[in-house]
């Protein structure tokens, strides 16, 4: 299970990244510790309400790890909300409505850190262990899953 791609995102879409895996002493914010998987995640936030998400493993935070994520699921007319992480400049040439924020220790993303517990809880509710290989298979699976939770059938 996983995104067609035909579709991407559009309005508002705000980007985060994130890691998984077990906190390690002295280790905070995007450190390079080898025991954690990189994640970007794409928010579709529509009227105040959450559309359709995507996320992708990434090697690191630097722009070229980021940009695949806008290439596949981002309209280039979108208008993208990040936060202040010096990756996300690169992309202004190909996203010029791409805007920064400092996140605020996640006040100014509620709803996109809302949607990243969900995930991260339905991983270790649901599976209780993901071999990082298999990592993206598990999170093409939970979004095509919550892309179409409206439709019945």
């Amino acid at each position: 299970m996983k995104s067609s791609e035909q579709f991407p995102l559009e309005d508002e879409v705000l980007v985060d990244e994130f890691e998984i895996g077990t906190p390690q002493a002295g280790e905070q914010g995007r450190s390079k510790s080898d025991k954690k998987v990189r994640v970007v995640i794409a928010f579709e936030h529509r009227k105040g309400k959450s559309g359709r998400d995507y996320a992708r493993v990434i090697q690191d935070y630097g722009a070229k790890s980021l940009q695949p994520i806008f290439d596949h699921h981002i309209k280039n007319d979108a208008e993208v909300l990040a936060d202040g992480w010096s990756g996300y400049k690169p992309l202004n040439e190909d996203y010029p409505n791409l805007k920064q924020t400092l996140s605020n220790q996640g006040k100014n993303f509620k709803m996109l850190h809302i949607q990243i517990r969900n995930f991260k809880n339905w991983l270790r509710g649901v599976h209780s262990y993901c071999n990082k290989e298999y990592l993206q298979n598990y999170i093409d699976e939970y979004f095509f899953r919550f892309n179409r939770r409206n439709h019945l059938g």
